[in-house]
């Protein structure tokens, strides 16, 4: 009778397939089924699939993130395959959201338009052409005036700050970790639309990943030019 192969080698083996593969081979023996069930293969597929920024390992709960996985997929081809009649809906009334913090801005600031939150304790907002990053008590951490006319939309996630503004440019920050409170490095800025001087009368919006900026620039409320960016590597 042949000797198995080694786990540490079955494992690496395992790695490069996908989910239907990792499936199908897990029902050969128990030996491989013991190792296709490893929560390390599992855990690499779900950063594959949905590229998660620090995925806390307590949002499983008591689930197997073979389980996650799993369940994601059959709730995402739920949705893909969706019809009006599939939703039920309902409209929710009275107060329903609690107040933990409060603040008032300074006199001389304007209203934001924009916000975002990260951590549940950081917010960063635009007035006018300026970025400012507070705690949820009021505390002002930083200010920022990279933008020469008025920020027309910010976009925020657990690693990235965008804002994109009047002036044809975006500019990028990214959330770092230092003392007591997390902060924004100014990264770089980059045009809309080269060589083009004239400042935008609609909005645009940018996301990114790691990798690219996409951003959509409106010249007017007809049209829309749809700009990218990807680092090269």
């Amino acid at each position: 009778m042949e000797s198995p192969l080694p786990e540490v080698p079955l494992f690496k083996v395992f790695s490069f397939l996908d989910v239907f593969d990792l499936l199908r081979a897990g029902q050969v023996s128990k030996y491989w089924n013991k190792v296709a069930d490893s929560d390390r293969l599992w855990r690499n597929l779900c950063l594959k699939k949905w590229s998660f920024y620090n995925f806390p390992c307590e949002h499983l709960g008591t689930q197997t993130w073979k389980r996650f996985l799993l369940n994601q997929i059959r709730h995402e081809h739920q949705m893909e395959l969706a019809q009006p009649e599939d939703f039920i809906y309902k409209k929710a009334t009275g107060n329903l959201a609690l107040q933990i913090a409060s603040f008032l801005l300074p006199v001389h600031m304007e209203s934001p338009i924009w916000m975002g939150v990260s951590d549940g304790n950081m917010i960063v907002f635009e007035s006018g052409p300026y970025l400012f990053l507070f705690t949820i008590n009021g505390l002002l951490l930083q200010q920022f005036d990279d933008h020469e006319l008025t920020i027309c939309n910010l976009w925020v996630d657990s690693l990235h700050v965008l804002t994109t503004s009047m002036d044809n440019y975006l500019h990028m920050y990214m959330w770092e970790e230092e003392g007591r409170y997390p902060y924004l490095k100014s990264c770089f800025h980059l045009e809309h639309i080269k060589n083009d001087y004239t400042p935008s009368c609609f909005f645009s919006k940018a996301i990114c990943d790691n990798t690219s900026v996409v951003c959509v620039v409106s010249r007017s409320r007809e049209t829309s030019i749809l700009v990218m960016y990807s680092l090269n590597m």
